[in-house]
């Protein structure tokens, strides 16, 4: 193997690694940095230009609404899960603000 195409099977083998993993966890697998000082400010002027107070769009979103699954966990034809997004219920709700690392529009 030459030292050129080296680096690029390791890469490839990382990533197939990667794709082995559970959802979420190949995330886990670096460490979070905290929001830079421009980040925060950047954020801070988003948030004091929308109208975050204004609930309306809420209102509309929720009238008219029938139901909703009991979990919010996709499974594939077998009963395997392939994606579970109740793990993010810990962090994203009405009454959860956004993390300084998130822009809060989002």
């Amino acid at each position: 193997m030459t030292t050129a195409k080296a680096p690029t099977k390791r890469l490839l083998t990382l990533m197939i690694a990667a794709l082995c993993l559970p959802p979420g966890t190949a995330f886990a697998l670096v460490d979070a940095k905290p929001a830079t000082a421009s980040t925060i400010k950047a954020n801070e002027a988003i948030k004091a230009s929308l109208p975050f107070n204004d609930k309306q769009d809420f209102a509309d979103a929720e009238r008219g609404f029938i139901a909703k699954p009991e979990t919010l966990t996709i499974k594939d034809d077998k009963g395997n899960v392939v994606w579970d997004l109740e793990q993010y219920k810990a962090y994203i709700g009405l009454d959860k603000a956004a993390p300084d690392t998130v822009n809060p529009s989002l």
